[in-house]
């Protein structure tokens, strides 16, 4: 059923925009096709890899979205000297005047290395392909980039050639970048081959931070170095920006990487702050690859693309590397281009479990880093019950033969692969409010009034976003049985009628809150209004991947059969029931609630739905109970989870907010708590919680539809909730919400009224497709009580999301 109101005034469609490119593509086609093996003529590295990709994109419509760029400035041999020394370069630059045989005589001495004398000029403009994107990028002529070359780079380090490699792209573009004036770059290097040759160009640098994911099975797959494991971490000044996360079997997918990214990449490169991501794309690591014979999903690597971009400044150049599966090499690129482009990922859909041996070798990870990053530290509590091996348990066993990279069957290369037939959509918002009935619920003094939706529409209307005023006072019958049993699907019939007669009889006791004349229908029409919203991203051929319910009064602590803290009707939990209702059975919502007071009355109101169906996750104050709605724990235990019960006898001892309390008994598995104590929690604790808790439960739980409980209360200036949480950090939040499901954000509590209009502004701007980045500052450190209570919901929640690591 669909509550079906209409906008009070016509809705304009956008105006038809003019052509914009958000990406770039750098391609050396006619170069490239000149770099061949000649001994083997069906060798996977060839110009039949660039050709399968832009035929895909074709294929896709892609290139007429793209700003394409063939030529590039010449380098001269000084630009190559700064990665590469002088006889490493003129080997290679020699090529160009040898005949083939001097040529292959010449490769015969290098390590998995062919040529042509054409093979010189196409890997000089690969550089300089890639250099030029860079320097775009910092100097924000372009947001983001793609490098369609070959050969590829990253296994040539400073001295020589190697690995199908003449050049190394990725360290040209980073030195670029560097005088261009970035002052942290990080390459995240997702080709199944140990990219060493990036790694030994910055092992003394602490500007660049190299992190690595590829296979190693204890060294035995190629380049079967030790330095390819876990305790390789730079050195020097370095020592710490080396990062491997070496994968010791083969079949590792989207499961293995989503727990790599959660658990090192995405807190390392947040405490990192980088200016500038550089990725060394080898799809080599898809599954169909006849060399790396991993199972990530070209979906997968466009959800790890994502993320990245929500790093920092959100500057992303991505590399071309490896891929061997010519087909599915295409599939990645397209999936990745589409992510650089604006549109919402695909969805992932439930995930395999981790595999134990990339467990092992993230905590190896971890204990060869932990004292070099603070992010680590959250990990590395004896009191926790964690003992970290003082170092790697990584076994080194050397092949006795090399193994073959050359030849490889010509029918595992061109598999047919297509995106499933779903309907891409670019990231874009709608913010609709209710007009003006919410005045009418106004009491001198306090800190839920009107001003907070006026400040928000103020901000709003300097903004490029469409605003909508719904018509939700319908004189129509239908439309109010309707709205009105979607209340009581969540609240008591009882309840509704306290709350309608309020409208004749002000009873402030009756009701726990201050009420008017016009408490019910600023109620009804804030419950009208998110349902509008939820109808606007979630009807057929919706052109919106998320909005916003810009309402008052709020509703996440309004219970079945009473009110509480301002908030009268259940906003989000009768938006999520109605979600429900539009999915199929299977169908499923998560509930992000980030206000700084716990929703319990989420909890209450949605306690007989299925966990499986519903899932509530907040991060709120709790100071050990004594923070509003006051829960208190008591010294009880069930097994080894503590429970935690009210103590405040108004509240007829209630079950709480404690992170390991069970609220409900018949759905105890419903809600994901993660309460913070006794210091003013900011930035860092909350980027934290995304990446430890957050986004392992949102993988694992794998929603079609995500409800925001959007509090500005935690956002530094409020006067409730005392925190110093950034607008930049909300917004990052849901720009990786955005990568698993579409989002309806409802506004709850801020008190702030600058606060406020700056947190919503944010968080609009990033559900409309703008940039996610964490503004211009590093992540500070973490309280310990933080990162105590961060152990504790790690620990709690552990076995019911896989991708937590505890």
């Amino acid at each position: 059923m669909y509550l079906g109101m209409e906008s009070m005034y016509p809705s304009t469609a956008a105006a038809e925009e003019g052509v914009r490119y958000a990406v770039t593509v750098g391609v050396n086609e006619e170069q490239s096709a000149g770099h061949r093996n000649t001994v083997n003529e069906d060798h996977p590295e060839s110009h039949a890899r660039i050709e399968a990709i832009w035929r895909r994109m074709e294929e896709e419509r892609l290139v007429e979205r793209l700003q394409v760029i063939r030529k590039f400035p010449s380098i001269d041999e000084s630009e190559l000297k700064a990665t590469h020394s002088m006889e490493h370069v003129e080997g290679v630059t020699a090529t160009a005047n040898k005949r083939q045989t001097e040529i292959d005589e010449w490769a015969s001495g290098l390590d998995s290395v062919f040529a042509t004398p054409l093979s010189s000029a196409a890997a000089q403009s690969a550089v300089a392909c890639c250099r030029q994107l860079a320097e775009w990028i910092v100097a924000d002529k372009i947001p983001s980039a793609f490098a369609l070359v070959r050969p590829p780079g990253h296994h040539a380090d400073g001295s020589s050639p190697c690995g199908f490699c003449l050049y190394n792209n990725a360290a040209q573009a980073a030195d670029a970048a560097r005088i261009e004036g970035a002052k942290r770059i990080v390459i995240v290097d997702l080709d199944v081959h140990h990219g060493q040759g990036t790694q030994r160009i910055f092992y003394e640098d602490d500007d660049v931070l190299y992190f690595s994911i590829h296979r190693h099975e204890y060294g035995g797959f190629w380049p079967n170095l030790e330095e390819s494991g876990s305790m390789a971490i730079g050195e020097g000044r370095g020592k710490g920006y080396t990062v491997n996360a070496p994968l010791q079997e083969i079949g590792c997918g989207d499961a293995d990487y989503l727990f790599i990214l959660t658990s090192l990449l995405l807190p390392i490169a947040r405490d990192f702050h980088p200016d500038l991501v550089i990725v060394s794309a080898g799809f080599d690591s898809l599954m169909g690859d006849p060399l790396g014979r991993m199972e990530l999903t070209p979906v997968g690597y466009s959800h790890l693309i994502h993320h990245l971009k929500a790093i920092g400044e959100g500057k992303m150049l991505i590399v071309l590397e490896g891929g061997y599966n010519h087909s599915m090499s295409a599939e990645g690129v397209v999936q990745c281009m589409r992510v650089l482009m604006g549109e919402q990922p695909e969805r992932m859909g439930q995930l395999k479990r981790v595999k134990q041996s990339t467990r092992e070798s993230v905590l190896n990870t971890i204990s060869a880093l932990v004292s070099h990053w603070q992010c680590l530290q959250q990990y590395a509590t004896e009191e926790f019950g964690r003992k970290f091996p003082t170092r790697s348990s990584t076994r080194f066993e050397p092949p006795e033969r090399d193994i073959p990279t050359a030849d490889v069957e010509q029918d595992q290369l061109m598999r047919p692969v297509k995106s499933k037939g779903v309907v891409r959509r670019s990231f874009r918002t709608v913010v609709v409010h209710g007009g003006r009935s919410h005045e009418e619920h106004e009491a001198e003094g306090e800190h839920e009034r009107k001003e907070r939706i006026l400040v928000c529409l103020s901000r709003l209307s300097t903004m490029d976003v469409e605003v909508i005023e719904m018509d939700v006072h319908k004189d129509n019958e239908t439309y109010d049985k309707n709205l009105r049993d979607m209340i009581e699907q969540v609240h008591s019939h009882s309840h509704v009628e306290n709350l309608e007669n309020s409208a004749v009889c002000d009873n402030n006791n009756k009701f726990g809150s201050f009420v008017t004349g016009g408490t019910w229908r600023a109620a009804k029409d804030a419950v009208a209004t998110t349902i509008q919203a939820v109808e606007k991203v979630f009807s057929p051929s919706s052109p919106f991947t998320s909005s916003f319910a810009l309402v008052r009064p709020p509703g996440h602590h309004a219970k079945i059969n009473n009110t509480s803290g301002f908030c009268f009707l259940n906003n989000v939990a009768i938006a999520a029931k109605h979600l429900l209702s539009l999915l199929p059975p299977t169908g499923r919502v998560l509930i992000v609630d980030w206000d700084v007071h716990l929703g319990d009355g989420t909890i209450d109101c949605l306690r007989d739905v299925p966990s499986s169906r519903c899932l509530y996750f907040s991060l709120h104050r709790s100071d050990e109970g004594s923070f509003f709605p006051h829960c208190r724990r008591r010294e009880e235990k069930e097994g080894e989870v503590a429970v935690v019960r009210s103590e405040d006898p108004e509240r007829g001892g209630e079950e709480g907010c404690g992170e390991d309390c069970i609220d409900h008994e018949n759905n105890e598995e419903g809600h994901v708590l993660l309460p913070w104590n006794n210091v003013p929690m900011g930035d860092a604790e909350y980027l934290t919680a995304i990446d430890r808790i957050l986004l392992p439960v949102v993988y694992s739980f794998s929603p079609d539809a995500i409800l925001i409980s959007a509090g500005f209360d935690c956002v530094k200036g409020d006067p409730l909730g005392e925190y110093s949480v950034s607008p930049s950090t909300l917004s990052s939040m849901v720009a990786h919400l955005q990568a698993v499901a579409p989002v309806v954000a409802v506004l709850e509590g801020g008190y702030n009224l600058d606060s406020l209009a700056a947190g919503v502004e944010a968080v609009v701007k990033t559900m409309g497709g703008g940039r996610g980045g964490e503004g211009g500052k590093k992540r500070g450190r973490i309280w310990s009580d933080a990162i105590y209570s961060l152990q504790r919901t790690a620990y709690r929640y552990k076995e019911n999301f896989d991708l937590i690591q505890g």
